[in-house]
């Protein structure tokens, strides 16, 4: 088969958000610093007394959390690597780790299992970050056998973590949005009003721009990722998008991206192209919008109107966008991309 790997250009996803949130403002004089980590391009620009320190003091934390929590062999030596080839042993943990992963099971709790850290074995087989492979049935039926979040076994106590079964855990689902929540916290604690990050693509922003106007940040067209489909005004917020475009590679006409359903195994398949979620945590954003793009449209809708908290587009693959009421205003779409809007009241 004549499988292609595709994934989208991480430095187009980059400057799809900076030259909007920075257009017409001073925003394009804060000092910033650009850098290649957790597999992205990253953008960090802070304004303020102590804004340089405070950028240099962001780049190392996203070092040290990707040195904790990478699974692949860019830390090997990292406690998430370590507790997946720990053989059921328990992992000494942090308690920030601790936090962290009972956060994850909590939201696998409340998504009724959408959002799911223990596919790690799913994904390898899967092979997003190579050449891409189509698993068997069987293949398939067997990798299942070693996913479900009771296998994460967490002891406070003894401040250890450990997975049964065969089990392992990827973080990829949050920890962006983690490490920008943690940022965030620290520049704001060293009195930083106003910043951009862009974990790639993953946006969180403090305060507004230089003319109190808000932050403008671009959502990418997932049937051409050189073009947006609008623009998102946002005053501390964090804006994180989840889409098929983002990593997949192709057999013939069939997309095969890296969302899978924690059900089948198989990339969800729920008429849905990307989930734009927009809220105040960027971990939370993390995980609502891989979670709701598993869960599909309807359940989507359902759950936002009982969990509130957050607001969303849902890009549909017939070219349609779905904004939930209270962010329409806030939405300024590109004109002649053919995309209908619907709004979810």
């Amino acid at each position: 088969m004549g499988k292609i790997k595709r994934i989208l250009p991480l430095l187009l996803a980059m400057l799809l958000i900076v030259p909007l949130a920075a257009c017409g403002s001073g925003a394009d004089t804060m000092p910033e610093r650009q850098f290649f980590a957790m597999n992205t391009y990253m953008v960090i620009r802070a304004e303020g007394e102590n804004a340089e320190t405070a950028i240099a003091a962001a780049e190392e934390t996203v070092y040290a959390v990707e040195t904790e929590l990478e699974v692949r062999v860019i830390a090997p030596t990292g406690t998430v690597s370590r507790l997946n080839a720990a053989n059921g042993a328990a992992v000494s943990a942090s308690p920030e780790l601790i936090d962290l992963l009972k956060t994850a099971q909590a939201a696998n709790a409340e998504t009724n299992g959408a959002f799911d850290i223990t596919l790690y074995p799913l994904s390898k087989l899967w092979d997003f970050t190579g050449t891409g492979y189509i698993p068997t049935a069987e293949e398939l039926s067997e990798a299942l056998k070693l996913t479900g979040a009771e296998k994460l076994v967490i002891d406070e106590a003894a401040k250890t973590v450990r997975l049964t079964d065969g089990a392992q855990i990827d973080l990829g689902a949050i920890a962006k949005g983690y490490v920008a929540d943690r940022i965030a916290a620290d520049m704001k604690a060293a009195g930083i009003a106003r910043a951009l990050l862009n974990l790639g693509g993953n946006v969180l922003v403090i305060g507004s721009r230089a003319e109190g106007e808000p932050w403008r940040v671009a959502v990418a067209d997932p049937k051409n990722t050189e073009n947006v489909v609008g623009v998102l005004a946002v005053t501390d917020k964090a804006v994180v998008t989840s889409g098929t475009y983002e990593r997949f590679f192709m057999d013939g006409a069939v997309r095969y991206h890296h969302l899978l359903d924690p059900k089948t195994g198989k990339p969800a398949r729920t008429g849905l192209e990307s989930v734009t979620i927009v809220c105040d945590s960027a971990e939370r954003a993390d995980i609502l919008s891989t979670a709701l793009f598993v869960m599909g449209e309807e359940k989507a809708l359902e759950f936002w109107k009982q969990d509130g908290g957050f607001e969303m587009i849902l890009i549909r693959e017939d070219k349609t966008m779905v904004i939930t009421a209270p962010l329409r205003a806030q939405f300024e779409e590109t004109a002649g991309t053919g995309y209908k809007i619907e709004v979810a009241e």
